[in-house]
């Protein structure tokens, strides 16, 4: 199955789009990492061959996410943690992860680290 995923992602950086394998496994990991989850989108950047192999660029993922009023944000670090590691292990090991709150416009880490 590893072999499978390697090819897989390699298929996204020649065709510059993620695959719907990829999209339906991503687009979950919000609801599985954090509760109180009202809504969430998935947006990404994947750069080009050259640039990928040259180091100049890395592939991005951003959610944006909307949770409902009074989120449990308990071990926040490690959920952040968790999602990191499973969005990288699913693409590549130097994918950029970035969890944005849709309602503050910050940072998850920053609206609720504090909590």
């Amino acid at each position: 199955m590893s072999s499978q995923l390697k090819d897989l992602a390699k298929g996204i950086i020649f065709s510059g789009r993620i695959s719907e394998f990829h999209l339906d496994n991503l687009s979950k990991y919000p609801f599985i990492f954090f509760e109180d989850i009202k809504e969430a989108s998935l947006e990404y950047s994947v750069p080009d061959m050259a640039d990928f192999d040259k180091g100049r660029e890395k592939p991005e993922i951003i959610y944006r996410i909307i949770f409902n009023p009074s989120p449990r944000m308990d071990n926040l670090d490690k959920r952040i943690k968790a999602i990191e590691g499973a969005v990288r292990t699913l693409l590549w090991p130097d994918t950029e992860v970035k969890l944005i709150d849709q309602n503050s416009g910050k940072s998850v880490q920053e609206a609720y680290g504090g909590q």
